[in-house]
């Protein structure tokens, strides 16, 4: 099921980069008569996406094996996992209330890397309160560090075809992390490897990701085109 996923996330990404621009003309009447190629800003934009969905969602299929492999019964995962989605949801009305008074850069850092250690935590706690805890965490950071990135997607491109690529690549990344979870969890008998590869890519979506958001945290507008016309 990964596999497909990740199949065919990959051809309507690869596919949705070489859709046209737009039928309209632009301002002083010369038509766009070739479709738009990705620009640099644009690809470490998605490159930085990519990271963040590897390395943070690769274990959220397991999630609930990880819990039971430390006792924790279903009916108690359920109630974890409705309370973290809760709170993200209370994350989220917070976001949007301060985040036009926010530092885009050290916000996103602090909440990818949040989100990398709380992931880590999934896969080493032994006790069903600190799982809890854990998955909160996770939960909440998460759901910060997607709208941040999103974000910034939309101040390359305004008109939203880079965020909707992003989506694209968050669902390609997440299949092919899962796939790689699962064979190394059937390989190797446990989830403990996905802590330093989950911190690993969250790191670098991080690095990856800050130029451009230290750029729009000077600017807030626009930064620059995020595709070019091809003639």
């Amino acid at each position: 099921m990964f596999g497909a996923l990740a199949a065919l996330s990959a051809v309507l990404t690869l596919a949705a980069g070489w859709l046209p621009g737009g039928r309209g003309e632009p301002p002083g009447g010369t038509a766009q008569r070739a479709p738009a190629r990705l620009e640099a800003d644009g690809w470490r934009m998605l490159a930085s996406m990519a990271l963040f969905t590897f390395g943070s969602l690769a274990i959220w299929p397991f999630m609930e094996r990880a819990a039971h492999a430390i006792g924790i019964p279903a009916v108690i995962f359920g109630r974890y996992q409705s309370l973290a989605t809760l709170v993200s949801a209370l994350g989220n009305l917070t976001l949007a209330a301060v985040v036009a008074r926010l530092r885009v850069s050290w916000s996103l850092t602090v909440a990818v890397l949040t989100c990398g250690g709380a992931c880590a935590a999934l896969t080493t706690v032994s006790t069903g309160s600190a799982f809890g805890c854990a998955l909160i965490t996770f939960n909440a950071s998460w759901f910060i560090c997607y709208p941040l990135l999103l974000g910034i997607a939309y101040s390359i491109d305004a008109g939203g075809r880079l965020a909707v690529l992003s989506s694209a690549v968050w669902l390609l990344m997440m299949s092919l992390g899962s796939l790689a979870t699962g064979v190394l969890a059937q390989e190797l008998g446990g989830y403990r490897l996905a802590v330093p590869v989950g911190m690993f890519f969250c790191t670098a979506a991080v690095v990856t990701a800050w130029p451009l958001a230290r750029r729009l945290n000077q600017g807030k507008r626009v930064l620059r085109p995020a595709f070019a016309n091809v003639r």
